[in-house]
């Protein structure tokens, strides 16, 4: 049989846990595509160790769609080669962040590299209409919850908890909105000028047919859960579900009771984007917070009773300097959450530091596209840019020093 639609998760080699998160881009248009009609297969290849295991898993079809970031390119195009040469398919395209580098990737089995809502483009090929580039067509609400079951090759994440007594056999990834109320510069989120939230009618359904698939843990992926005003609806729906959840979200202002209530919804794990411990570096990613409001989250979280507490840390940026590296050693100190998780800075395409490298203060040299610290070939980071004050060498031994630093005080967080 051959499929209309084979929406293909493709492997995630530089992941040291890739089957641990499964995003929901790609099931979300799956479910999408079946509900006006069409015939799909989804396939999980996200911890599939080889290229050839990946070809065996595919299905004939008319459209094979994936989605991925910089990193992916050289994968993408793999398999839309072999895909091609093989005549798995009659069409590639390619979703997802990656659409800002179309530019930087061969696309020589690639049809069309997608920078517009997939819902959209995926009802235009199967109406066989012209598709119209712009904002979603509809709310996404009016868009059906991502239907698990439709994935082969695995549906449940791994586990998603630090804390030995909350280890979980299998999770999932679930949305509260789609886009984001902020602006920071070094991220993609923000600029596309897009933000809805879910209602809650919708989430508790999705909630609902998780548990039915006995997945009880999830991961909140959403950008704005935390300055959601339905937070203690949603933590009334988590409750009463009784599951347990993590999720990442921005350090802001909040009363102790916020995260009171989080504890007693079943959360596990916050995740906190705070970026630096440098307040210049702050300002120049217009992160639009201080290091003091970001000392003063992680306090209210770990006295509230949140059993683990994640600080996301990122170096290698415009605006640092060599006192960054103090700087940070102190906020950690001073802040004390249980485990950093540190990045190395990659410039993305579509992000307003890379499309002014000037005004920034940097000039770009992209060099390692994988901004894990903890890789399962052993590579170790570089920097992607010389800023004003330190060249890209320098940035790289400042991160070696900060994660040495880490390791050495049991605070790394190892992926």
């Amino acid at each position: 049989m051959k499929y209309d639609f084979v929406f293909l998760y493709h492997p995630h080699f530089y992941e040291v846990d890739p089957g641990a998160q499964l995003g929901l881009g790609l099931l979300s248009l799956a479910t999408y595509a079946k509900h006006l009609g069409a015939s799909v297969k989804v396939i999980n290849c996200q911890s599939q160790p080889t290229m050839g295991a990946v070809y065996r898993a595919m299905y004939s079809c008319k459209y094979l769609m994936m989605y991925g970031c910089l990193i992916d390119a050289p994968i993408l195009n793999a398999i839309a080669t072999n895909a091609k040469l093989h005549k798995l398919c009659d069409y590639v395209y390619v979703g997802g962040p990656i659409a800002k580098s179309k530019d930087k990737i061969d696309l020589a089995y690639i049809d069309a590299v997608i920078d517009d809502p997939g819902e959209d483009f995926v009802e235009s090929l199967i109406n066989n209409t012209c598709f119209l580039k712009g904002p979603l067509n509809k709310n996404i609400n009016e868009y059906p919850f991502p239907d698990r079951t439709l994935l082969e090759g695995g549906y449940y994440g791994g586990n998603i908890f630090k804390r030995e007594a909350a280890a979980c056999a299998m999770s999932t990834t679930i949305l509260t909105s789609r886009g984001c109320t902020h602006n920071c510069a070094f991220c993609l989120s923000g600029n596309e000028n897009f933000f809805q939230s879910y209602n809650i009618d919708r989430i508790e359904k999705e909630i609902e047919h998780c548990l039915s698939l006995g997945i009880q843990n999830f991961r909140i992926s959403d950008d704005n859960f935390l300055s959601n005003s339905r937070h203690n609806k949603l933590c009334k729906i988590f409750k009463e579900a009784k599951i347990k959840w993590r999720a990442s979200i921005r350090a802001t202002y909040k009363e102790i009771g916020f995260y009171e209530n989080m504890v007693e919804s079943g959360c596990e794990e916050l995740s906190f984007g705070i970026e630096s411990g440098d307040q210049k570096v702050l300002d120049v990613l217009e992160k639009n917070t201080t290091i003091d409001i970001n000392m003063q989250a992680v306090a209210r979280a770990r006295k509230a009773g949140i059993p683990i507490i994640r600080a996301l840390l990122m170096m290698g940026t415009p605006g640092e300097t060599k006192n960054t590296l103090i700087e940070n050693y102190t906020w950690v100190v001073r802040a004390h959450p249980h485990m950093i998780s540190l990045k190395m800075f990659v410039p993305y395409p579509g992000t307003k530091i890379y499309e002014n490298p000037k005004k920034y203060g940097y000039t770009l040299k992209i060099v390692d596209t994988n901004n894990s610290a903890y890789r399962p070939d052993g590579s170790e980071p570089q920097a992607n840019i010389d800023n004003k004050d330190m060249t890209s060498e320098q940035l790289t031994q400042q991160f070696h020093k900060m994660k040495t630093w880490l390791e050495y005080n049991e605070y790394e967080n190892r992926g």
